[in-house]
Formats: C-alpha cells, structure tokens, sequence
C-alpha cells in the first residue's frame, strides 16, 4: 500500500497509522510511505518504483494535497494510470478535509470514510477512523473473493490479490519446467494449496500454465510435498500424474528421499555451531501448533535434522544467527519448533516465541532441494534465493559457497 500525501498534512496523516498498523498486523497490507526512504535512497526514483509496484494507493485527500505540485504533476497521474491501465492498482480517496475535489480526475471513485463527508466531519474524530478501517477491509475482502473466483476460468484477469501484496500469476519465480516437472520459488505468506480465503501456489501455476501453453479446460498439477505458508522457497509440482505418483513415492521415502536444505534466521546466539537434533513432535490440537512430545505421545513422530551456524549478528539491539539446516525427515513445522524448543525461534515466527513479528512471512527458506527426475532417474538440484524482505539476513555469497562443501554436514 502506497500513501500519497501533502507534508503540510503530515500531523494529520500520522493518525492513520493505528489504522494501518491494525491492518498490517492482520496480514492484509504493508503499507509504505515517504516516510519511509533510507537515508541517501534517491527520493524521486524510490517513490516513482515503490508507486509502480504498490497495489493500494491511497490518496489522503485535502486542500493541499490537491494544491501539491508533486502530487499533481507526479505521484496523482501515475497512480491513475495504474488504475486504469487494466487495474493494475485501486485508488481510494481519503477525504482528510474538506475541498474541492469534486473536478479531480478521482471524483468518480468510491471515497472513506464516506462519500460526502470528510473526517473533519466526525465527532469524535476516532469515529471517521473506524469507518475508513472498515472501508479498507471490505474493498480488501472483496477483491480477494472476486479474483479467487476469477481464477480459474477468467482470461481477462491481470493480478491476484495474496496477503500482504496483490500478486499475477505471471510474477511466479519459475526454476524449472518441463514436460513432468514445474518448479518455482514461492514467496512467503502464499499457501501451497487449501487456503479458503486467498489464491494458492498451486492455483497460481495452474493458471501459469493454461496461459503459457493455451491449455483449454481444468489444468493437472500434482502436489507432491508442501511448504508452510509462512516459509518460501524451492516448490515442485508434477505436471502428470505418473510424474506425481513417482514423486510422491521419492517423499515418503525417509532418508534416502530429497535433499532438503534450509536457511533459517533464528533469534539468540546458537553457541554450537554444528549440531544434530533428533526428537519427537506432536500436535497440539488446542494450542494448534507443534510440540515436543515423548516416543509414548499418540500421534508422536520423530523428527531429525543438522545444521550448521554460518553467520553471528545483532538486528535491532538483539543477537541472531543465520543457519543452514539439513532436513532427515520431513514434518510439520519440523524446523521452526526444533529451535524454537531450544530458545531460537526463527525470526518473525511469533506462532512459536519470536518477540517480534514479521510483515512478511518468518525468515524460514527452503533453500536447495535434490530429486531424482520422474521419467529420467537423473538427479536435479533445485535452489532459490531468499525474498529481498530478508534484508540483513540474506545469506552473502561466500555463505552459500560453504554449502557447497559436502564436508560441512
């Protein structure tokens, strides 16, 4: 989400944050400002990109922000363009006070916190919030419900709207595909697939392909393993259902199955920098997360993995580190409670103990991912750079060389 604002009204646009905030925290915005710019950012050209990729742009409306010359002649025709140009954006009005917006090109457009009534208007104030928060929500909700019913069968639609950012089929990282196989780098917060409420990578590669190779009717995508929403990473889907049936089969085996390596940023100082841990986790249904259990646990599965430590930091006042761990078996939310047991929770990840929560999914990377090909019983290796929303965590080039060495498991 993208503000658009008059610094002379920046007392007043500070009383939105709550509001965003509210919405962030829920997983449905991240909302962006020029408040925001790092220090020696090129302002002009930061705005203008992060203006061209938002997906919600507000526009806070008052006398002078109509009267702003930047906002007019820059920021205001960019964002109409945007949504006109086969709405790749919305635009909503949020009418600050009152003005004579009613000869702007925006006039037509639905306005918060009511058509005609500006926030000067409510009494208490907190009251013309309210109505904005609400507005938001439901103009959110509803383009979630129209492009998941879309998706499947509407040529004409252009993006997909996935907590926090809309997202097209056509932003898909692929790494791979052929006749059997189609790989991609899921981003986090994206379900693999059985989400009810938003589109799917599943969903989203299903029409990848109908578009790519003019398939006509339902597309076949086999889900042969998932990973959680919250985590990206190296995801393969078999394109037939041979392929599925052979892949499913190399899964299920334990041991001699995929290679799976991680990158996880973990909160606190992991002093053992080589370690392996084997335990057995269950579910706890009340609590609806994982949890160490003992062997006797009904439900019990054990649960292996190694790791090894490549980076000691501090990110705002607290010790990290970075790790790369080797998955030996595969269950659910394996790694995130095998170190948040141990006092390490993966950053963002407050489900299970972090202290601070991300906007972004949690800092869990499915990083490399080792199969034998379904038809060819070739080896491939498949690997995916972490989202750019890692900022310091991402893993340097000298880092993903260690990995390389087999020697370091």
């Amino acid at each position: 989400m993208f503000i658009c604002y008059a610094h002379a009204n920046e007392r007043v646009v500070k009383q939105i944050k709550p509001t965003l905030t509210v919405l962030a925290r829920r997983g449905y915005i991240a909302p962006w400002s020029d408040t925001d710019l790092i220090p020696g950012e090129d302002w002009d050209e930061t705005i203008k990109s992060r203006l061209s990729q938002a997906r919600i742009i507000l526009f806070t409306v008052s006398r002078q922000f109509l009267a702003s010359d930047y906002l007019t002649n820059q920021e205001r025709p960019l964002a109409m363009e945007l949504l006109k140009k086969k709405k790749k954006a919305l635009v909503i009005p949020v009418l600050l006070t009152e003005s004579s917006w009613r000869e702007e090109d925006f006039s037509k457009l639905e306005k918060l916190p009511r058509e005609d009534d500006s926030l000067t208007k409510f009494n208490p104030r907190e009251d013309g919030w309210a109505l904005v928060e609400a507005g938001l929500i439901k103009v959110i909700k509803a383009e979630q419900a129209r492009m998941k019913n879309n998706l499947a069968t509407s040529s004409n639609t252009d993006f997909i709207f996935t907590s926090p950012n809309f997202m097209t089929f056509t932003e898909l990282e692929i790494l791979f595909e052929d006749n059997h196989l189609l790989v991609i780098n899921k981003p986090p917060t994206l379900a693999t697939m059985g989400a009810d409420d938003a589109p799917t990578a599943h969903e989203l590669a299903c029409r990848y392909v109908a578009e790519k190779y003019k398939k006509p009717g339902r597309v076949f995508l086999g889900v042969v393993h998932r990973l959680d929403s919250m985590c990206s990473g190296v995801l393969v889907f078999a394109r037939t259902s041979k392929a599925a049936a052979r892949l499913s089969e190399q899964f299920r085996r334990a041991g001699s199955g995929p290679k799976k390596i991680y990158l996880a940023a973990v909160e606190g100082d992991v002093v053992i920098q080589r370690n392996q841990w084997t335990d057995w986790i269950a579910k706890n249904e009340q609590a609806h997360r994982m949890e160490l259990a003992s062997p006797a646990t009904e439900g019990a599965v054990e649960a292996k993995l190694e790791y090894r430590v490549l980076r000691h930091a501090i990110k705002n006042g607290l010790p990290w580190s970075l790790a790369a761990v080797r998955l030996m078996t595969g269950r659910k939310h394996q790694i995130r409670v095998q170190f948040a047991e141990r006092g390490h929770a993966i950053v963002g990840d407050v489900k299970y103990g972090a202290q601070r929560q991300s906007l972004r999914g949690i800092a869990l990377h499915a990083w490399s991912l080792t199969i034998d090909h379904p038809t060819k019983a070739t080896p491939l290796t498949f690997r995916a750079a972490p989202p750019k929303s890692w900022g310091q965590c991402m893993p340097t080039e000298h880092e993903l060389a260690l990995l390389d060495d087999v020697g370091i498991w």
